[in-house]
């Protein structure tokens, strides 16, 4: 070996140290949610994948974690014709980079991953009304006008008496990734472009700020590699 590939090597050593001590966690979960209705209980599940990567400290951005989410949105059809959307978060790993950075430490972080991972079979758990995903509805399924946000505490403002949300929860699976579910509904949306590289349009949802209204996006319904396997079938 020549001293300078032997140089070279002891550089690398370092890199495929830190590149090795990097630690992924992934597992799948199963969003479901429930709502009460006049004429009984009905509900809809996701199955996402999580994909979680802990970074070593010895790394510039130490202590920094990445997360991959894949799958799309719950879909629960609460009257005929009308459904609620449980927008895609990254939910209950949230909780944990929250742990990670006030202190628990790169240990404790990945402790909590394999905590997560280990819930595999054991039954589902209530989301707390912190953790809830964000919903919204459709007054119309085929227009993107009619979009609007849905108060968790008060879905009969949206759907009529009689109608509350129940529950919402959270289980580890192994069921494959969820989709097709959305896109039956709002395939019209992967149609509309924008932008100087034709991405999928947002749409407007009305709020209280000044300007009446902010932006939401597709990937709070289908994440990026969920929406690009989408848009790569359709040409």
């Amino acid at each position: 070996m020549t001293l300078r590939r032997g140089l070279a090597l002891l550089l690398l050593l370092p890199l495929i140290f830190i590149l090795n001590s990097c630690k992924t966690f992934t597992w799948h979960q199963k969003m479901t949610v429930t709502v009460e209705t006049p004429v009984g209980d009905v509900s809809g599940s996701s199955v996402t994948r999580m994909k979680v990567i802990s970074k070593p400290r010895t790394l510039p951005d130490a202590g920094v974690v990445e997360a991959k989410l894949t799958g799309e949105a719950v879909v629960v059809e609460v009257l005929t014709g009308r459904y609620v959307f449980a927008l895609l978060e990254l939910g209950w790993a949230e909780a944990a980079y929250a742990d990670a950075r006030t202190g628990v430490g790169k240990e404790g972080f990945e402790d909590f991953m394999r905590h997560i991972v280990a819930q595999k079979g054991k039954p589902a758990m209530p989301l707390p009304e912190d953790a809830l995903p964000r919903l919204v509805t459709f007054g119309d399924i085929s227009d993107p006008t009619s979009v609007a946000l849905v108060d968790p505490d008060d879905l009969a403002a949206s759907f009529g008496p009689g109608v509350r949300l129940k529950s919402v929860t959270l289980e580890i699976t192994d069921e494959p990734v969820s989709e097709g579910r959305v896109e039956s509904l709002l395939g019209w949306w992967l149609g509309n472009r924008a932008g100087s590289y034709n991405e999928v349009a947002p749409i407007q949802l009305p709020d209280n700020s000044p300007r009446g209204w902010s932006h939401l996006s597709a990937l709070e319904f289908w994440s990026l590699d969920r929406l690009k396997t989408i848009e790569g079938a359709a040409r």
